[in-house]
């Protein structure tokens, strides 16, 4: 799948707009409430969202390979296979230098929506 696929892609199936979602929630969240019970526990309990849990796993793995989030956790992105058994809690979710330059429209991408 080349670049313009992937991009049509995304944009059809709202993960841009999910990763944008979450990246700023995160950036309002306390960095110590900023946990993926935090973020997970806003969709899931919010009837205007409309995502599952693999849609939020998916997203925040993006955003970590794409090095605007990071995950601190000793297995790090491994763990967010434990979103379905629900031991997440305190897993926390830091938004790196790149994440601020993009919430702040340093730079582009095209599967995040701002």
């Amino acid at each position: 799948m080349n670049q313009k696929e992937m991009i049509s892609t995304v944009a059809g199936a709202g993960f841009a707009d999910l990763n944008g979602q979450i990246l700023r929630i995160c950036n309002l969240l306390n960095p110590v409430q900023c946990t993926l019970n935090a973020v997970y526990g806003l969709f899931k309990n919010n009837p205007s969202f409309a995502c599952t849990e693999q849609q939020v796993r998916q997203s925040i793995t993006y955003l970590c390979n794409s090095g605007y989030l990071a995950v601190d956790h000793p297995d790090g992105l491994k763990c967010l296979d434990e979103i379905a058994s629900g031991g997440f809690g305190t897993v926390r979710l830091c938004i790196q230098a790149k994440g601020t330059q993009l919430l702040m429209g340093a730079i582009q991408d095209p599967c995040v929506e701002n």
